[in-house]
């Protein structure tokens, strides 16, 4: 039998188990693996403890015998017999326990109370590369060196034995491989029940990869908050930087980064700025340097020096920094761009170890996340700085017409912020006056899913309403979505209907302008002639017009045009044409009409309305017309001619006093006598010299200096004393006179621009149709700067719509070897003819000069202005200077700055009128005069 001690003994054991296994139950219940391994170790000691307490017992503790019969000796002997033979049955039992415990993966250990060991695994004995038999009855000291941890492990036997309690630690330990391990180190307090003396069990857990794994995971989720929290990329990377080098020790790290031309330092640990800054001129002379050397899975691994063998310097800057290796990282993305590259600089000599390798991989693999992650965030905020910037309404719009998403231009456009509008269907905007908003087309291409384009009109009231040019284009991540786009195109509608309305209609009366009328009596003409019908062109000019204008003024004058026209408009059917085609001048056109007096009767009904009162302004006036009648195609089938006939007729009705109506007739010879007259007199004056020019100047709006003069022709006749542009212009273009006049011009001119030297002052000569269609119009203008050595930018051609219209090949060929050859072209009247924006595009022009008619009542008007506004707009978009005629008030100066976007030149008055060569020189010589005693 047992002796009650030992029974005593194994009931302690069983108490000290049973809390133990309490105590672990609690320390453990977040790790089961780690909890089962105790307790199997706890069985596999008990097992042990009941084997040595029975071999202790067999040994030392058998009950004294006493001398019996020898049957009873015999019985004894046979139970000796038995426990000799259960003894070795124990002893082979306590072998394969002891096999068992060695092959438990954490490391056992009984020590006595003075640190003696009386029982380890193999685990225990491989911390300090001995044998486990070599071990047993050594002690703790003589096994490790006497150092902090041989303290901090005998302090905690201590405590065990002194308070008889379980005790935990985590601390590290370094083996015999001078490696740094940390472990979980659980001691137990126990009772050797062979000696009846106090044991402590030592389980030494190593923790040191799992420790590993959650440092590095916290480290990753540390990194990746940063990132996550769009920090500064060089804030994440000197944070990544940190968290490794207090992993990898005694390494320190540069990130460089992929500028696209070259590398550049990103963030680094403190190592030297020209190593560093070598480094990276070699890898950016040559980046495949990187994949000519072998890796170690991934990682370059070499020698600082075979890197920079030929730099004697930095090999002493590498022995100073104690830099003995390089571990060089290829950063790239999916797509095997480079993104950077990481650098290690180790003291060590040795390859990286596997976890320092883990270690390397997670530093590439965050890099990589942040690169990534900020050049999109990047790329993100540029792609959203342009959507939120842009002057369009962007926004997303789904297939039940809901909005999801939009840009500011959103709320400007319908009045709605888009944070209102979001998941809000687009059908809720209902404008004043539920006018309607026109998005079905866009909600079919979103339900098709399929691009469409076109314009649609936006009304937010009855009186404001907006021109928009809409894209709907399909999303490509999510098919039920497309991103709408609409462009405000309202200005460029407005000036698109403006410049119709120029190009075709009078901006005074709102009837046909000169350059539609010519078109559409041509048209009728052509019907004409085609059908064998006839049409009546009826020309009316309103008797002393300009009288009535310097009476009550420009505004009121054009009050009492619009009044004309209308009563015009009444007087006539619904088909005729009526039109203003010169400034006190209307054209009537009559289709259909089968007898003559049809065309008297309509003129006298015309005559009779147009005499009628009309208060304008608080004046009564009384007005009368002259006219004149033609019948096409029999006086002609041509529309230019046709209107030069009746125009005749209406002469002879002005010279025969007024108020009546003349037709065109051959008798008119009688007024061709007259002009025969006046053109043998110019054929006079030419050969006299009466003709004669007359500049005026041209004005920059910012300096004011004079820039160039616009070249006048003038006529002092012996008799008739200085004779009107107006009558010898118009008979010289018939006759042929115009291209002596102009070589006159040209001739004048050029010996004008001689006078004026280097003052830069750039004389503009106007150009008649004869001139153009000569067809050697640019040679002559070559030879004649040629032979007087005057450059090209010194002169300069003006021309009216109406010619470039009527010769428009002519013109075209001339223009474009004038324009070649550096001379300035200029449009004259811009805005009172023909006025096509196809011709702008076509011409080689450089200058529009807006019509004194529009700069007349600039201050008074909208509508000039509002014209104004759009041909200083035209020449904005065009590239094309400006110069304003008739400029004769501050008002109207101020006015044309305000509204300039292009360079603007000022004609007129206000500057000066129109002067002989002598005074303009003077101006000129005043003027510079002026400005030198300013500077000094």
């Amino acid at each position: 039998m047992i002796s009650s001690k030992v029974a005593k003994t194994f009931i302690a054991a069983g108490i000290v188990l049973i809390s133990l296994l309490l105590i672990l139950s609690q320390s453990f219940q977040q790790d089961k693996a780690i909890l089962v391994n105790i307790l199997m170790i706890l069985l596999v000691m008990f097992c042990m403890l009941l084997i040595s307490a029975g071999v202790y017992y067999l040994q030392f503790k058998k009950p004294n015998l006493i001398i019996l019969s020898k049957s009873v000796q015999k019985k004894i002997q046979q139970d000796l017999q038995e426990d000799h033979l259960t003894y070795d049955r124990l002893s082979q039992a306590e072998q394969r326990l002891q096999a068992i415990v060695n092959l438990i993966p954490h490391a056992i250990s009984v020590k006595d109370k003075n640190g003696k060991i009386i029982l380890a695994n193999q685990s225990y004995a491989d911390i300090f590369g001995l044998r486990r038999r070599d071990i047993i009855g050594m002690h703790q000291d003589k096994i490790q060196p006497e150092n902090e941890e041989l303290t901090q492990l005998k302090l905690q036997d201590a405590k065990v034995l002194e308070n008889y309690q379980v005790n935990t630690i985590e601390t590290w330990m370094t083996n015999y491989q001078k490696q740094k391990k940390l472990y979980e180190i659980t001691k137990v307090p126990a009772i050797d029940p062979v000696l009846d003396e106090p044991v402590v069990l030592g389980i030494y857990m190593d923790t040191t990869e799992h420790f590993y794994k959650e440092q590095l995971l916290h480290a990753r989720s540390r990194v990746l908050e940063s990132i996550a929290e769009s920090n500064s990329l060089v804030k994440n990377m000197m944070l990544l930087i940190s968290e490794m080098e207090n992993r990898l020790k005694n390494i320190r790290i540069s990130v460089l980064e992929n500028l696209g031309d070259e590398f550049g330092v990103l963030a680094s640990s403190p190592v030297n700025e020209d190593l560093l800054n070598h480094f990276n001129m070699a890898l950016n002379s040559n980046v495949d340097f990187i994949n000519r050397h072998p890796s170690h899975r991934g990682l370059l691994v070499i020698k600082p020096r075979d890197l920079f063998s030929d730099n004697q310097q930095l090999q002493q800057v590498l022995t100073d920094e104690g830099i003995n290796n390089l571990w060089i990282k290829m950063i790239t993305d999916s797509n095997e761009n480079k993104l950077g590259v990481m650098i290690f600089w180790s003291d060590d000599e040795i390859a990286p170890t596997p976890e320092q390798l883990k270690d390397i991989n997670e530093s590439s693999l965050l890099t990589t996340v942040a690169i990534r992650r900020f050049k999109i965030e990047q790329q993100l905020k540029h792609f959203n700085d342009v959507i939120e910037t842009s002057q369009s309404a962007i926004f997303l719009l789904n297939s039940d017409g809901k909005v999801s998403q939009a840009n500011h231009a959103f709320e400007r456009v319908f009045g709605v912020s888009a944070e209102k509008m979001n998941n809000q269907p687009l059908s809720v905007l209902k404008p004043e006056g539920d006018l309607g908003l026109p998005f079905d087309e866009i909600f079919k291409a979103v339900k098709n899913s399929r691009l469409w384009r076109g314009k649609i009109t936006i009304c937010k009231s009855k009186d404001r309403c907006m021109v928009f040019q809409a894209t709907v284009s399909p999303s490509t991540s999510n098919e039920n979505n497309a991103v709408v786009f609409l462009d405000d195109i309202s200005d460029m509608e407005e000036t698109r209907d403006k410049l119709e309305s120029l190009s075709f209609y009078d901006s005074v009366t709102g009837l046909h302008n000169r350059g539609l009328f010519f078109e559409r009596l041509q048209q009728n003409l052509d019907s004409s002639k085609r059908t064998k019908t006839t049409l009546g062109l009826i020309l009316l000019d309103l008797d002393l017009f300009k009288k009535i204008n310097d009476t009550v003024g420009h505004q009121l004058g054009d009050e009492v045009l619009k009044e004309i026209a209308n009563r015009i408009v009444a007087s006539v059917r619904k088909e005729d044409i009526v039109a203003r085609i010169d400034g006190d001048e209307f054209a009537v056109v009559i289709r259909g009409f089968k007898s003559p007096n049809i065309l008297r009767n309509m003129a006298q009904k015309l005559m009779q309305e147009i005499s009628k009162p009309l208060e304008v302004g608080g004046n009564k006036l009384f007005i009368t017309c002259s006219v004149g009648i033609g019948i096409g195609p029999k006086d002609s089938d041509n529309a230019s001619e046709l209107v030069r006939h009746v125009e005749l007729a209406l002469y002879r009705a002005k010279i025969n006093g007024r108020n009546q109506f003349e037709f065109y007739e051959f008798e008119l010879n009688r007024l061709l006598q007259q002009r025969l007259s006046l053109e043998s007199e110019m054929r006079e004056g030419l050969a006299e010299g009466q003709f004669f020019l007359m500049f005026q100047p041209i004005v920059d709006s910012n300096t004011k200096k004079i820039i160039a003069a616009e070249a006048l022709m003038r006529w002092k006749n012996p008799v008739r004393g200085l004779v009107s542009p107006m009558e010898f212009i118009p008979i010289a273009e018939e006759t042929g006179l115009i291209k002596e006049l102009g070589e006159l011009a040209f001739k004048l001119a050029i010996e004008m621009i001689q006078k004026l030297g280097d003052s830069a002052i750039k004389i503009r000569v106007n150009l008649s149709a004869k001139q153009l269609s000569e067809g050697n119009l640019a040679e002559s203008i070559a030879s004649l700067l040629s032979e007087n050595n005057i450059s090209s930018h010194l002169f300069g051609l003006e021309l009216t719509e109406s010619l470039l219209m009527e010769r428009r090949d002519d013109a075209l060929i001339e223009l474009n070897q004038l324009q070649q050859m550096g001379i300035s072209i200029a449009i004259d009247d811009f805005g009172t003819g023909y006025s096509s924006l196809s011709y702008l595009k076509t011409f080689p022009i450089d200058t529009l000069k807006i019509d004194r008619s529009f700069i007349r009542d600039l201050e008074i008007d909208e509508n000039d202005r509002a014209l104004v506004d759009a041909i200083l707009a035209i020449a904005s978009k065009l590239q094309l200077s400006v110069i304003a005629e008739g400029v004769e008030t501050v008002g109207q100066l101020e006015i044309l700055n305000e509204m300039k976007s292009a360079q603007l030149d000022i004609q007129g008055f206000l500057f000066s009128k129109p002067l002989l060569a002598e005074a303009l020189l003077e101006q000129i010589a005043a003027d510079l005069l002026h400005e030198n005693i300013i500077a000094s």
